[in-house]
């Protein structure tokens, strides 16, 4: 690649991190098959795969400890509530004493410099965008022929390969998903 298509760090960072993607993605494929052999091996099955039809001891409901939890629940919403009352009660009396006189003073200046700091964020934000639009129409020109990805894809293969491989997978579950919905 030319010099000055990408920053130098780009040169420098971007084989390690796809050889660490790489390495995630091997790791996590050798877990995969593991986990599928594991399970073949013991006859085990997921548990939205399964059809026993057996049900454990925690559906059955046990009617008079369902009525003790809900009468516990009951106190405990009396109870919430009574802190809440107060609180608001509390609330209340404050609000009638006034906000305090510094506050007061303070609140709309407080809004005001918000205001400017937001205005100057959009401004810069805004001037920036419209100085970098040469940068980034002669970069997207650099980048958008066919050339310059093959030379990409030539260059990264490990990680293009990584990545179309996990790619692919996520495809896969996604069809079988919508055969069994």
């Amino acid at each position: 690649m030319p010099p000055g298509i990408a920053p130098s760090w780009v040169d420098t960072w971007l084989p390690l991190l796809l050889g660490a993607a790489a390495l995630a993605g091997a790791a996590w494929l050798v877990l995969v098959l593991l986990d599928y052999f594991n399970r073949r091996a013991y006859n085990l099955t997921m548990a939205d795969r399964g059809g026993s039809g057996a049900t454990p001891d925690f559906l059955k409901v046990d009617a008079e400890k369902r009525e003790a939890a809900r009468e516990a629940g009951e106190v405990l919403d009396e109870k919430i509530a009574e802190r809440e009352r107060a609180a608001a009660e509390a609330a209340a009396a404050a609000a009638a004493g006034g906000v305090s006189e510094t506050a007061a003073r303070v609140a709309p200046l407080a809004r005001l410099t918000t205001a400017a700091f937001a205005l100057l964020t959009v401004g810069v934000t805004a001037v920036g965008a419209l100085g970098r639009i040469e940068f980034y129409d002669e970069g997207a020109r650099r980048f958008s022929n066919w050339e310059r990805l093959v030379e990409l894809v030539s260059t990264y293969w490990v990680g293009f390969a990584v990545v179309a491989c996990l790619v692919l997978i996520q495809v896969y579950h996604a069809v079988r998903a919508m055969r069994r919905a």
